[in-house]
């Protein structure tokens, strides 16, 4: 979509390399919560009835100021938000919020792993893949 918006409307787009690592940190975050539903949706088959509601739930956290609230930042999708506003904004980011930002992430894949590891082989004994 990027690529077509800059060809569409002729303008160009610098990424710093700070840019791009924190977008390539925060795929570990958006994995791990796509696991976690995976998860979810293995156990309870109608999931999809509360996505719409999951989606308008995220925008409105994608909406929300940036601010330095611990709770707030270990949310991937928060913080990459919160962070890309700021580097856009020329703001200067301590080292400690990208150690924060790096760990939430990598803490939301081995969680969204396991706990679909566990909820598959939980599934396969109680023989319902394929039952609603």
């Amino acid at each position: 979509m990027l690529f077509l918006i800059v060809i569409t409307t002729n303008s160009i787009i610098i990424f710093k390399p700070l840019t791009v690592a924190i977008i390539v940190i925060s795929l570990f975050g958006m994995y791990g919560i796509g696991f976690i539903f995976g998860a979810l949706s293995l156990i309870y088959k109608r999931i999809q009835d509360i996505i719409p509601i999951l989606q308008y739930l995220l925008l409105a956290i994608i909406s929300l100021p940036a601010s330095s609230n611990i709770f707030a930042n270990i949310i991937p999708i928060y913080s990459t938000s919160s962070l890309l506003k700021r580097l856009l904004d020329n703001n200067d980011i301590l080292f400690s919020e990208y150690i924060l930002f790096s760990f939430s992430s990598i803490f939301y894949l081995i969680i969204g792993v396991l706990l679909f590891n566990s909820c598959d082989k939980f599934v396969r004994k109680k023989g319902i893949v394929g039952r609603l």
